[in-house]
């Protein structure tokens, strides 16, 4: 049985810019004018973007890549409370740049805890950090598969999913307190987080009334016609994009949270309330100070409410389905409350 905590960790991507690197090579070597945000699918995509795809067969390429911004101090981070397993698929003739590499950025992970090869569906551990979806869904020995969100996988769901480092580090501390992060005694936001058809904006409603000091945070979309959304175009929204704290995709269409909106009514006096999934929850723990509500509702209450949407017969599937998983993010929030609670916050 295993007694420490372990973290599985994927490079490419994750730890080293290689899409990036291998964009802006391709771009220097051909007179391309390509962006990191047109790789739309993982591997090959039958396109001329294919090319930058023989970069990676190249040791000194593949020697010499770059980290991203914060890897080193997030490995470190990450040491110091469990277990590092880093495990990379490249070409058998880069093996050997490739385990240099590691181990010349990255101290703190133990050599013999580096591993070269592509069957991570064998692998156990409590926790895994990867950018392909694949990866992540064969993991089946993992308990908490978490994507790393790149221009590839923004349209995946069905995975808790993170933006950067310190969100990821916010959820291992998470994970690891098993009851969620600590009740705060000051709070200073407000996430509500629950299965579809929990009744989330029917209680996001009645704490609006209790509470004047509470405001709605309105989120940016690019779904045309969105009700209760501000919308974007997809062209406004990928250039506006450094500008969201949290972003996501939900069937095909992108969704953002502004911090700027948050900030200010803070510095208002006022208590911003969000509806988000659990990886925007991570997102605002790593940001704010929120205090955050799991809707609960009984499972045959959120079926006959999804039932009774105007979704398509694959959507209501697709929500069903996803009901268990979201059930297991009650143990994330601070507090457990249902649509009808007569509470105040």
């Amino acid at each position: 049985m295993r007694k420490q905590f372990q973290i599985i960790l994927d490079a490419d991507d994750v730890l080293f810019d290689c899409n990036g690197t291998a964009v802006r090579d391709l771009n220097r070597s051909f007179g391309t004018n390509f962006k990191v945000s047109d790789i739309t699918r993982w591997g090959p995509m039958g396109n001329a973007l294919d090319e930058r795809l023989n970069f990676f067969n190249e040791p000194s390429w593949v020697r010499k890549l770059p980290l991203f911004p914060g890897a080193r101090e997030f490995v470190k981070k990450l040491s110091e409370i469990a277990e590092l397993l880093v495990v990379t698929n490249v070409p058998a003739k880069c093996a050997g740049a490739r385990m240099d590499a590691l181990i010349e950025n990255f101290p703190w992970i133990q050599p013999s805890n580096i591993l070269i090869g592509g069957r991570k569906d064998l692998l156990k551990a409590d926790m895994m950090l990867d950018d392909a979806p694949h990866n992540l869904e064969k993991a089946t020995d993992v308990e908490y598969p978490v994507l790393f969100r790149q221009p590839w996988n923004y349209g995946k769901t069905g995975l808790y999913s993170v933006s950067r480092y310190d969100e990821f580090l916010t959820l291992v501390q998470m994970v690891q307190n098993g009851m969620g992060i600590k009740k705060p005694d000051k709070y200073d936001s407000i996430v509500l987080v629950g299965p579809s058809g929990s009744g989330k904006k029917k209680l996001a409603d009645n704490l609006l009334k209790r509470n004047p000091r509470i405001r709605r945070v309105t989120t940016y979309t690019t779904k045309p016609g969105g009700m209760g959304y501000i919308h974007l175009s997809e062209k406004k929204f990928a250039t506006k994009a450094d500008e969201f704290f949290e972003t996501s995709c939900y069937m095909g269409h992108r969704f953002g949270t502004y911090k700027p909106d948050i900030a200010a009514e803070i510095a208002e006096g006022n208590i911003p309330l969000l509806i988000m999934d659990i990886n925007g929850m991570v997102a605002m723990k790593s940001e704010f100070c929120p205090i955050s509500v799991y809707v609960d509702a009984p499972r045959e209450d959120c079926i006959r409410d999804i039932l009774s949407r105007d979704l398509s017969v694959n959507e209501m599937v697709r929500r069903i389905a996803s009901l268990d998983l979201e059930a297991r993010n009650e143990r994330f929030c601070d507090i457990t409350l249902t649509a009808d609670s007569e509470v105040s916050l």
